[in-house]
């Protein structure tokens, strides 16, 4: 059976390297993704040896594109970044949950209940526990 895929966000990236994890990270039971263009502004230049962990770039389609716009236009009261907005699309493309800690994410019309780690005071059914990943399946 395969892996099932994740898409994450930059930010969980960058904590995964920071706190030397990547070795545990790819040989969990997933595939983690995130969007080509997320990777080439954030990560291809300060951290390119996690292509060679297991990370997986995916194109996003010109059609996810045009949703990630929609999703920004309709929040940006709330201040979700461009790139988060595109990740989110991309997990909705891919028909697979998105990893993030963003909690603009989650205060959004966007209804994305997808949390990797909040803080147990933002969120009690958010919690990470030690050994396990807490995702909830992007919806809309």
């Amino acid at each position: 059976m395969g892996r099932k895929l994740l898409i994450s966000d930059t930010n969980i990236i960058i904590d995964i390297v920071a706190g030397e994890l990547v070795e545990a990270m790819f040989t969990l039971e997933y595939e983690f993704a995130m969007p080509d263009i997320l990777y080439a502004e954030e990560l291809e230049e300060q951290h390119p040896e996690i292509l060679a962990a297991g990370l997986k770039v995916i194109e996003l389609k010109p059609e996810s594109i045009s949703r990630a716009d929609r999703y920004f236009q309709e929040n940006m009261v709330s201040r979700v970044s461009v790139n988060d907005c595109l990740a989110l699309s991309l997990a909705k493309q891919e028909n697979c949950p998105l990893l993030t800690g963003d909690l603009k994410l989650k205060g959004t019309s966007i209804n994305c209940l997808c949390p990797l780690a909040l803080h147990p005071a933002q969120n009690q059914d958010a919690l990470l526990k030690p050994c396990s990943l807490h995702i909830k399946k992007v919806q809309r």
